[in-house]
């Protein structure tokens, strides 16, 4: 594993694409959060009056947690993007056909990705820590760790989602042809295909599970489902997805996809 990550960081870390895309990510999220903070919708800054339910104060704990987690998921498609520019980089130098010449078995292969994967999902999410302990008014009477399973519950969207992003970008090599799916995809494709099924269908599709587990907290104004999900069909669901996806990547290595 140690070998796996030693090379998977050499790759990484001397890669001035991914530490732009990665600069981006952080230089776009962290002012959008301070300046919905500082927004004052007409009431106090970071409130939105609601005459149905009064004052939604979006920086309040215990609420601050699902938010916070919400908005980072705007931003998921830059860790995408990074997942998909250090597959398609494999293709396009040639550096995964050479590291299973040097011996890296298949699944070495799938794991050494996989480890990236996790390590910014883990980035990600401590990231969201730290911005809803400085954002989060704990003002009032309650604790600042009540509503945390937004936490566990953003990591494992993220981790599904970078791992979708995974298999896309090695199934087409291309890393604009990837992001165009990742976005056709997410956006266009998987509404139409959940639109007219059942809902105990269509909300098992992966980009729907990760709004199951983190659905828009807005729609609590709206009397609709917004609470945080961490359900085990939802977290089931998860891992059979990433399982999937990991499983369809090896597939592809066995049948020479890497060669091709």
């Amino acid at each position: 594993m140690i070998r796996l990550l030693k090379i998977e960081l050499n790759k990484t870390l001397y890669s001035r694409q991914i530490w732009i895309i990665l600069g981006l990510y952080i230089v776009l999220l962290v002012p959008v959060a301070f300046a919905i903070d500082s927004i004052n919708f007409g009431g106090n800054s970071g409130e939105i009056p609601n005459p149905a339910i009064g004052t939604f104060t979006i920086f309040n704990h215990p609420t601050v947690w699902h938010n916070m987690a919400y908005l980072f998921t705007w931003f998921q498609l830059f860790l995408g993007i990074i997942v998909i520019s250090l597959v398609a980089n494999e293709f396009s130098q040639k550096t995964l056909r050479q590291n299973i010449i040097d011996g890296l078995t298949k699944w070495e292969v799938i794991a050494s990705k996989e480890i990236v994967i996790v390590l910014l999902s883990f980035f990600s999410t401590i990231l969201l820590v730290l911005l809803t302990l400085i954002l989060g008014n704990s003002s009032v009477d309650v604790s600042i760790w009540e509503g945390f399973n937004a936490v566990p519950a953003y990591f494992i969207c993220i981790l599904l989602y970078l791992n979708f992003a995974y298999f896309i970008s090695f199934w087409v090599k291309k890393s604009g042809l990837a992001i165009g799916l990742l976005l056709i995809y997410s956006l266009i494709i998987e509404n139409l295909l959940t639109w007219k099924l059942p809902d105990n269908i269509g909300t098992l599709f992966p980009m729907q599970l990760g709004s199951n587990m983190i659905p828009n907290p807005m729609g609590g104004m709206l009397n609709l489902e917004a609470t945080i999900n961490l359900s085990p069909l939802n977290i089931g669901m998860t891992l059979v997805y990433i399982g999937l996806f990991l499983g369809l990547i090896f597939w592809m290595l066995k049948k020479g996809h890497a060669a091709k």
